[in-house]
């Protein structure tokens, strides 16, 4: 048979392989689709068409180019694949990364590699209800990653050791590092892009790179956090995270909490950090001043004495 008349003849299955329609070509797309859709009994536009071939990259919006075999979907399935993204994403722990069951009608799609590119790139988390097969696939993985970088759990396991894989992921969510391969998460380069992205990432770097102060610097304060005890006692560093984030002076060292200078800077930036700060300081008259000009509600945190009981009547009489 010659490429014109395979051009000609046109097959198209549903997902689960049954042939639905086999016949010369429809001039359009949508004089396809209306046909279809009468055999099927169901609304014309709630068909979706995608090619048979494995290299596809998405949902067809002509027969131009799309071979002589279709596949059939209806928007349901689609619909019903992100309503299930959806319902995990907000009734279930993220970091637990166990998708619920897709329905068995459901199940087909996760194989259908048109089908799954674009809903990944609709919601990335869809990886999650990809096939195994689908999961190793680079292309796919790196689209949802750049929608949704947590997808990498979803990944097959030589791609979370994969380094521009993982570097895309932690670059849309840094959390998405605990999921790296540990000689990823001994990488300066793919941790500093995690942190700088979350500082609270460096929690899943190597114990190397959570004693690297120019990783540490380069987060915000939540880095401060997983941080070693080393640099959090790191006066210049820690003066650095709580000029960022004032409740940085929560993670850092004793010492420094009782150093007037940090306990200033921290309240400066956020006055409920005077919770943090060592007791003598919370009743310091500058320090309560200054975080309550900041956030009047860190008065709270403020320890009683005359001066600052007469503070508190001053306003009240106000």
């Amino acid at each position: 048979m010659d490429q014109q008349q395979q051009q000609q003849h046109l097959r198209v299955r549903l997902l689960s392989g049954k042939l639905v329609f086999e016949g010369p070509a429809s001039t359009s797309l949508d004089s396809l689709q209306q046909l279809v859709a009468l055999r099927l009994g169901v609304p014309m536009l709630e068909l979706l068409f995608c090619g048979r071939a494995a290299g596809d990259g998405g949902l067809l919006t002509t027969l131009e180019g799309a071979g002589h075999e279709l596949v059939a979907v209806r928007d349901a399935v689609m619909g019903s694949l992100l309503d299930f993204v959806g319902f995990v994403r907000h009734n279930q722990d993220p970091d637990r990364g166990v998708p619920v069951q897709l329905p068995e009608a459901l199940q087909a799609a996760g194989d259908h590699r048109p089908l799954m590119l674009h809903a990944v790139q609709l919601e990335g988390d869809a990886l999650a209800y990809a096939s195994p097969r689908l999961q190793r696939d680079r292309e796919l993985v790196l689209t949802a990653a750049r929608r949704f970088g947590r997808a990498l759990q979803y990944a097959a396991t030589e791609l979370r050791a994969d380094r521009d894989v993982v570097l895309t992921a932690v670059r849309q969510d840094g959390f998405a590092l605990q999921w790296a391969s540990p000689e990823l998460r001994a990488d300066r380069d793919v941790v500093e892009a995690a942190v700088c992205r979350h500082g609270g990432a460096l929690e899943y770097a190597c114990a190397e790179l959570r004693d690297d102060r120019e990783v540490v610097m380069c987060g915000d304060g939540f880095a401060l956090q997983f941080a070693s005890t080393r640099l959090q006692a790191d006066r210049e560093l820690v003066l650095h995270a709580v000029s960022r984030d004032g409740f940085a002076l929560g993670y850092c060292a004793p010492e420094l909490r009782r150093d007037r200078e940090v306990v200033l800077v921290a309240v400066r930036r956020d006055g409920w950090s005077l919770a943090y700060a060592a007791p003598e300081l919370r009743e310091d008259v500058e320090v309560v001043e200054t975080a309550c000009a900041r956030d009047p509600s860190a008065r709270s945190y403020a320890r009683s004495n005359r001066r600052l009981a007469r503070m508190a009547e001053t306003e009240r009489v106000r």
